[in-house]
């Protein structure tokens, strides 16, 4: 469910795909909140991307792209944190609509 994301064609080209990308392996780095209405949530998550692999000085490597993705959540009417440590690495997020709001989730993976 992506039409929900605003600006996810910017993530899209970032990545060079246009199919959606399940954030596995991204690090949620920092999370804040503000309770002025509407109360909102930002959330910064980490992402690692595997391009592929490189020549580099005569060898192949293994390249990758890292960058921030930022959310903000607006109108939060419920918030729950399990399990938030020093990395916070997430195996993927998922995204559900009732009939009147969103439910995020990321699926923690250590």
């Amino acid at each position: 469910m992506i039409d929900c994301i605003e600006n996810i064609e910017k993530l899209s080209a970032a990545l060079g795909s246009s199919s959606f990308y399940d954030f596995h392996d991204g690090e949620i780095v920092s999370v804040s909140f503000n309770r002025q209405a509407p109360v909102t949530i930002i959330l910064v998550l980490q992402l690692h991307y595997r391009l592929g692999e490189v020549e580099r000085d005569g060898e192949m490597v293994e390249s990758w792209r890292y960058f921030d993705v930022t959310f903000a959540f607006s109108g939060v009417r419920n918030c729950e944190l399990d399990g938030f440590n020093h990395q916070n690495v997430i195996q993927e997020m998922h995204i559900v609509r009732d009939e009147k709001s969103y439910l995020v989730h990321f699926k923690q993976l250590f």
